[in-house]
Formats: structure tokens, C-alpha cells, sequence
């Protein structure tokens, strides 16, 4: 795990997320280089020592939609299991997931059905979850409906980890934009974070707040109140909003000297262009 900075309870969720070890940034790349090698040959020592075999895993990552993350590994995943490997393709869009519509696979049973089925993973109960492919390859399928993914979570004291999920009719996919600034905090923050991380909407204006965190009021004996801050928000890639907010993807900054809001100028322009795009 590369961090630039450790939130409290940050290594602690770290190492009981299953990381190897933590490197905090800025750090020499042949430090970060080495850190890896020594983790990796951890696993397979222990792997060998035990008799397991560890097998080959392969990420394909792209910073938004559109760069062809599903091409690239369902080709993988097909030309590897016809070359004779034995492969587990996961889908973890969570919710715009499309590996099965490019394989042109029917979701009887998804990775959200696995989450909600309870109980401990292990080999023969994933294997029931995987939808078999006709080049040998078996997948792991994302949710079918984009109100399964969470939008949410908590970490707390007294409350514990907890996820929130969308409830109702999940949003029509429109060209929308969000306009934030240094006062979008706390309700409004979680939201447009939650619209980003899901690719819903384009965030125009200043890095928000930074809020992130939630109080829990305790009644004191004498009368009193104590208001305590008790835990904190994370986004749906796991992110907290403490101190940090949202950097918004368009740079709009209102001037307070004129009468027009140029951020929201700057803000219906971009919708503009987005809607011109996709009336193409």
C-alpha cells in the first residue's frame, strides 16, 4: 500500500484490508521497488512452505470509462483460457460493470449475490458464483442493477463499519454537472462524491470542505450535552473526505467583485458541451 498520509486508524484498516506492508510517499523508487520485491517474496515463501500455490493475478485499471479496461481483460481472460489456463475473470465495476455483455453472458448470479450470501469464502462456494464461458474462462459478474453498488460507507467508534447503499430507482445516465466550493460540506459532499466515484456527473467549481466526519451526542448527567466526533465518511473508493474534500475535475472559481457567478457560468458551459456530445 502507497499512502501520502495516514488518517487515524489508517494502518490498522491497511493491514486488516491483508496488505503486505506500507509505504508512506514521498519515498525513493528504489525504495518503493524494494518494498514490493520483499512482499511479494513473502507470499511466496509462505505459499511454498504451506504447499498452496499462488496463482498470477492481473489488474486492469483505467482512471475513467471509456479506456477500454473491458476489452483488454475479457481478450485476456478468453486467449489465456483457450491457451489451456485455468481463469477467474472479476468484474469490480461495481455499478456499470459490462464484462458480461462483452462475452455475452446471462447473469443468473453476480458478485452482488455473493457479497449478501453471508457466511465465510472459500473455493466451492465462489465456485457456485462463477458464470462459465464457452473459451474455458469462468467470471465473477458485477451487480446487473447500479443501485447494488454502495455509495457509502462509515467507519465509527461506537457504530462500527457500516455501508449505505442507493435505494429506489437508480438515476437515469444524462449529462449532469455538480458545482461545488469551499463551503459544499457534510450531505452535499457525500453526494457528489458518491456522483464522481460513479462516473454520474462531472464536478465544477473549488476543492469542497473537506467535512467527513459525523457527531454523536452524549446526554451528560448534570444537564449538559457532549458533542463528539465519533467517525468518519468514505466515499465508494474507500476515500475519507476529512480535510482532503473533492478536487473537482473542472476548475470554476466565482469572483465575488461582479455581479455574474462566473463558476456557474463555467458550469453550464461544461453541460453544454457535454450535451452537445451526446446529441451527436
Amino acid at each position: 500500500m502507497l499512502s501520502e498520509g495516514a488518517q487515524s486508524g489508517f494502518v490498522r484498516r491497511v493491514f486488516e484490508a491483508g496488505a503486505d506492508d506500507l509505504v508512506a510517499l514521498p519515498e525513493a523508487p528504489e525504495r518503493v521497488a524494494f518494498t514490493f520485491q520483499k512482499a511479494v517474496a513473502r507470499r511466496q515463501s509462505a505459499a511454498a512452505a504451506s504447499g498452496a500455490s499462488l496463482s498470477p493475478m492481473v489488474c486492469v485499471l483505467g482512471p475513467k470509462g471509456g479506456t477500454g479496461k473491458t476489452l483488454t481483460s475479457s481478450n485476456l481472460a478468453v486467449t489465456l483460457a483457450m491457451g489451456g489456463e485455468k481463469v477467474a475473470l472479476v468484474d469490480l465495476d461495481l455499478q456499470f460493470g459490462d464484462i458480461g455483455l462483452a462475452l455475452g453472458l446471462t447473469p443468473e448470479r453476480t458478485l452482488y449475490d455473493l457479497a449478501k450470501s453471508g457466511g465465510s469464502i472459500d473455493v466451492e462456494k465462489l465456485e457456485t458464483y462463477l458464470t462459465p464461458h464457452v473459451s474455458g474462462a469462468r467470471v465473477l459478474l458485477a451487480p446487473t442493477r447500479p443501485d447494488q453498488a454502495s455509495f457509502v460507507s462509515t467507519d465509527s467508534r461506537t457504530m462500527g463499519h457500516r455501508d449505505y447503499d442507493a435505494i429506489g430507482n437508480p438515476l437515469r445516465q444524462h449529462p449532469t454537472v455538480v458545482l461545488i466550493n469551499h463551503d459544499t460540506a457534510s450531505a452535499a459532499e457525500i453526494l457528489a462524491s458518491a456522483l464522481e466515484d460513479h462516473h454520474l456527473a462531472t464536478i465544477v467549481g473549488t476543492r469542497s470542505f473537506g467535512k467527513g466526519t459525523f457527531q454523536e451526542v452524549i446526554h451528560l448527567a448534570a444537564g449538559g450535552a457532549l458533542d463528539l466526533t465519533v467517525g468518519q465518511y468514505f466515499t465508494a473508493n474507500g476515500i475519507s473526505l476529512a480535510n482532503k474534500g473533492i478536487k473537482p475535475d473542472v476548475r470554476a472559481v466565482d469572483d465575488p467583485k461582479t455581479p455574474q457567478d462566473e463558476a456557474l457560468r463555467r458550469a453550464l458551459a461544461v453541460l453544454a458541451e457535454k450535451m452537445a456530445v451526446e446529441n451527436r
